[in-house]
């Protein structure tokens, strides 16, 4: 079912600049920070800060097993990490108890998650 079929509209849709983009293929961190700068210079999001609001922070949703393949604890990219099944969560958990700066970015959300993929 689609989200217009679900009757879900307005909050989500394909980035022109990510679809229309020369080389194919964007990774995740030019799409994240493409996507944040283009947020931070909307006049109608500055107004809205300009009015008390917070700012809107874009982060990267994923997999503990792909947090742990592409090395994302050691980055600076605001990231909300799912735990996987799998050794990778217990991994990231040494990871970042060695790196108490990256809490500053790098969410990990403990409880299990189904064993799903968004690449099957």
């Amino acid at each position: 079912m689609s989200l217009d079929e679900a009757g879900i509209t307005g909050w989500a849709s394909a980035d022109g600049w990510e679809v229309n983009h020369p080389n194919g293929f964007v990774d995740f961190p030019e799409v994240t920070r493409t996507l944040q700068k283009q947020i931070d210079t909307d006049a109608v999001i500055n107004r809205a800060k300009g009015e008390g609001r917070p700012a809107i922070k874009v982060f990267f949703v994923c997999g503990s097993d792909h947090a742990v393949r592409c090395g994302i604890p050691y980055s600076s990219l605001p990231t909300i990490c799912l735990s996987r099944p799998g050794p990778e969560f217990q991994n990231l958990q040494a990871i970042l108890s060695s790196r108490p700066e990256a809490s500053a970015h790098f969410v990990l959300v403990p409880e299990e998650m189904p064993d799903v993929s968004s690449t099957a």
